[in-house]
């Protein structure tokens, strides 16, 4: 279920996270306030890239929305058939989403339903749900409280935003997906925090903390994977070298539990990135974050295993009035995500979107993963694997309520000793979608 301190958080009149480009990111002037007010950067937010185009950004909506979406899946495999099915299915997706700002505090909330019908395997019929929540308060002009919750409940990953992507584009090492398991039952709960202090001018500290949880209530669903917690810890300091550049260091604790029948395969890491994060322009931001990383691995009967290992993270993110784009690499230790052990991940993410006219707009989303087993004489799902998805699609809209898109995905994985994954690696899908919304200005 969704955290009850999110829960909580909707009955807040409140604006989403500090963006991850400077102030005034669709190329406007800011304000005085905020040419003094110092920005989390992307190193250090946890939150990901913006997903949407600078003239999609307001305040102060209530947003509603249903779409139809029909679509032809080549592998619909779940682990309970022998084979990959063929399958033609129909969703129906409503949503509905708020945002609300004020001087001090601000709030973005968003729930959506989903509803799809496969034919001719109807006993694939699913119910599938996500909700997001977004809140900012601040205590004082130059400090803040950050938080954010990602509940998902889901058959078919396909359609939800990111997901088939690994969750979106961030600039923080260790947020990367390992693995996608699309049409098993699958629950997932994430909750980031950050208390962010600007004591200075030009200085700046902060703490936060997170946790997550990943179920697969249903185990011939996905077989060899199993429940895992992860939760953890972080602090930064933040110093803007000028009004374009800032300098800082983080610290991260984070604790991955997965938990097999035999008892709980325990992976604990703690890394020490400094990192530099560049304002090309107001819109666009180029951020590097290196260092050393200690992880240890415990499971029950076997001897502990601990080694060092470098970690490191690049990310880019543009957001202008028609144009939106955040790439991003890491390299570093991991675990959970449905897997026993600790695992060495380079990944690389994509997310682009462009409103070529008034009516017409293209976007396109990837993310490759490479996975290696980081120790040794432990029990692991998987030796090595790797994963490549990717998403095109077209988009035309009529009048202010009406848009219809076109697109297609592709996701290939390859995890040795997975039988779900290596038995069936491929899934093509393509898709048309109708949507109806409308929007309402709320206390003006």
């Amino acid at each position: 279920m969704l955290s009850r301190f999110a829960v909580a958080l909707l009955f807040l009149a409140a604006l989403p996270l500090e963006a991850q480009v400077q102030p005034a990111a669709t190329g406007e002037s800011a304000a005085s306030d905020e040419d003094l007010r110092m920005t989390l950067p992307p190193p250090v937010s946890g939150v990901p890239y913006p997903r949407v185009t600078g003239d999609e950004v307001r305040s102060n909506y209530l947003r509603g929305s249903v779409a139809f979406d029909a679509a032809y899946v080549d592998n619909a495999f779940s682990g309970e058939f022998p084979r990959p099915q063929h399958e033609t299915t129909l969703t129906v997706r409503p949503a509905i989403s708020f945002n609300r700002t004020s001087p001090r505090q601000s709030a973005t909330l968003s729930y959506s339903p989903g509803f799809t019908f496969y034919r001719p395997t109807s006993e694939l019929d699913a119910i599938d749900q996500n909700a997001d929540v977004a809140f900012l308060y601040r205590f004082a002009r130059y400090t803040a409280l950050n938080v954010t919750n990602s509940f998902l409940q889901s058959t078919n990953i396909f359609g939800q935003a990111g997901a088939a992507y690994g969750g979106g584009v961030t600039g923080t090492a260790g947020n990367e997906q390992i693995l996608i398991v699309p049409f098993a039952e699958q629950i997932s709960d994430t909750l980031h925090a950050t208390f962010s202090h600007q004591y200075a001018r030009n200085q700046m500290f902060g703490v936060g903390g997170f946790f997550g949880m990943l179920n697969y209530p249903n185990a011939s669903q996905s077989p060899g994977l199993f429940n895992s917690k992860s939760g953890g810890g972080s602090g930064f300091y933040a110093y803007r070298v000028a009004s374009r550049h800032y300098l800082g260091v983080t610290y991260e604790y984070t604790r991955i539990v997965a938990s097999p029948p035999g008892g709980d395969s325990v992976t604990s890491m703690q890394s020490i990135l400094p990192y530099y994060t560049f304002y090309l322009s107001p819109a666009i931001s180029v951020s590097l974050a290196g260092g050393p990383q200690y992880f240890k691995v415990s499971q029950p009967g076997v001897a502990d295993s601990s080694a060092w290992t470098p970690v490191a993270t690049a990310s880019v993110g543009r957001q202008s009035e028609r144009t939106n784009l955040a790439l991003s690499y890491s390299r570093t230790v991991t675990g959970g995500g449905g897997l026993l052990g600790a695992y060495k991940q380079d990944s690389a993410a994509l997310s682009a979107r462009a409103r070529l006219t008034r009516s017409w707009t293209v976007g396109a989303d990837g993310s490759y993963g490479n996975i290696s087993a980081a120790t040794s004489g432990l029990v692991v799902t998987t030796e090595s694997g790797h994963r490549i998805s990717g998403k095109g699609l077209m988009q035309r809209t009529f009048g202010e309520h009406f848009n219809v898109e076109l697109g297609y995905e592709r996701l290939h994985q390859t995890y040795r000793g997975i039988s779900l994954l290596s038995t069936s690696p491929d899934t093509n899908r393509g898709y048309a979608s109708l949507n109806y919304q409308f929007a309402r200005p709320i206390g003006r």
